[in-house]
């Protein structure tokens, strides 16, 4: 076994991925549990810089999995409701599971047939969405959940007998029991369309990304069941057999947010002396980027009401010059504003028109208001780097959560400086 290592960053300054050629030979499900135990998944994409940082060694191999496949659970055993699953138009998913594929459909052929069609004996087909046929509409009547079918002779493709459907009644066909699909069959003749649809391909850790980079004729399908997705020497991409046994590119899921320690300092000071303070003992005022950053914060019982935090307005970016800066409120740790976009500013804060309110407090309520910079507060630092913290994927059949790898989890330790003895 060797590895070949590349970190680069896939979303801001917050995610990072570490690619790692393994060079053994496996089944696509035993590579991906493999990359599950040993790493955090099968390697996915978000865009072409990712393909031309790869750095693919000689391999045992020519073909390496990577992470998207078609997983065939989703859509050949019934109506189910993952990303690649058959979906109605009109619901974007299937609420009773009913479904009456014929014998051997749906069977995906050149890895093209993306829309469903029935046939006068009742039965579902997937037939490429281009094609042009008549089709049935419905319309939702009183009750609620009763339907009435129409049959349309106009010939069409799907996409636009979908546009007609939701003009002139409800959707396209949307059949959720044996009674509805014999009802749907009323004045047909030949194949029709219904309002099933689905899009293939996903990626094994639930990642939304649309990236492809298929090789030429790529995805066919050509033994109905090439499912799962290889990488050529060039990066190109191509489906094959699931079952078949090749090298495998895993990642490894980097996070770059901060892990900070937070200090309660129980001595009263203006902003500028506990900046100055909390630089000299500590590394800054506090800075916070998410809401667990503020649930994790416990106050000392002889704690203030408000205290100093690291939130800055500083008026010479938008009072005596027009600048470039879009947000003036800065953390005074990195002179920028969050990188993660938070904020927990209390109703009706911050109120530029407040006569030199330019620095902020945290309140008990864990919210944030603006203050004179001159007062007199107690504050909160904080210490720590931006240590990187590895995380995977955990998963069962149908859902994908994020939770902490490698590292313990850490509630962020809270002391005291001063004369005080300062409870948790």
């Amino acid at each position: 076994l060797f590895q070949t290592q590349i970190g680069f960053s896939v979303r801001s300054d917050l995610f990072h991925r570490e690619y790692n050629y393994v060079n053994i030979s496996m089944k696509w499900t035993d590579a991906q549990r493999y990359c599950r135990e040993k790493h955090t998944d099968l390697a996915t994409f978000d865009s072409m810089d990712d393909i031309l940082k790869l750095n693919r060694p000689s391999l045992v191999t020519p073909y390496t999995w990577i992470g998207l496949w078609d997983d065939p659970r989703a859509w050949k055993e019934g109506t189910l409701n993952d990303d690649n699953s058959w979906k109605w138009s009109s619901t974007g998913k299937s609420l009773t599971g009913f479904s009456n594929w014929a014998k051997n459909q749906p069977n995906f052929y050149k890895a093209l047939e993306k829309c469903a069609m029935i046939d006068t004996s009742g039965r579902w087909f997937d037939s490429f969405c281009s094609h042009k046929k008549s089709f049935v509409c419905y319309t939702e009547s009183t009750p609620p959940g009763q339907k009435t079918y129409t049959f349309i002779s106009i010939v069409t493709t799907w996409d636009k007998a979908q546009s007609y459907c939701r003009t002139h009644h409800t959707d396209l066909a949307l059949i959720e029991n044996d009674l509805e699909n014999m009802s749907a069959l009323k004045h047909q003749s030949g194949f029709v369309w219904i309002g099933l649809r689905r899009e293939p391909w996903v990626w094994s850790d639930g990642s939304n990304s649309s990236f492809t980079n298929w090789n030429t004729g790529q995805p066919d399908n050509s033994g109905y069941n090439d499912l799962c997705v290889v990488e050529l020497d060039e990066h190109k991409w191509e489906d094959a057999p699931c079952i078949k046994e090749f090298v495998f590119l895993c990642y490894e899921g980097i996070s770059t947010v901060p892990h900070r320690v937070y200090h309660y300092v129980n001595m009263r000071m203006s902003w500028a002396d506990a900046q100055s303070y909390c630089r000299d003992k500590y590394k800054d005022l506090a800075t916070f980027e998410s809401m667990e950053d503020i649930q994790k914060l416990k106050r000392p019982s002889v704690a203030s009401a408000q205290a100093w935090i690291g939130l800055r307005d500083d008026p010479k970016s938008w009072k005596e010059t027009f600048g470039n800066a879009t947000n003036s409120w800065r953390w005074s740790a990195t002179e920028k504003p969050s990188f993660t976009n938070y904020s927990n500013w209390k109703d009706g804060s911050p109120k530029r028109f407040r006569e030199q309110r330019y620095c902020s407090l945290v309140m008990v309520s864990g919210d944030w208001t603006e203050a004179t910079c001159s007062q007199i507060r107690e504050f909160i630092c904080f210490d720590g780097k931006n240590l990187l913290s590895k995380h995977f994927l955990e998963y069962n059949k149908f859902n994908v959560t994020k939770k902490i790898h490698g590292q313990k989890q850490r509630q962020k330790s809270l002391t005291c400086v001063g004369q005080l003895s300062c409870g948790g």
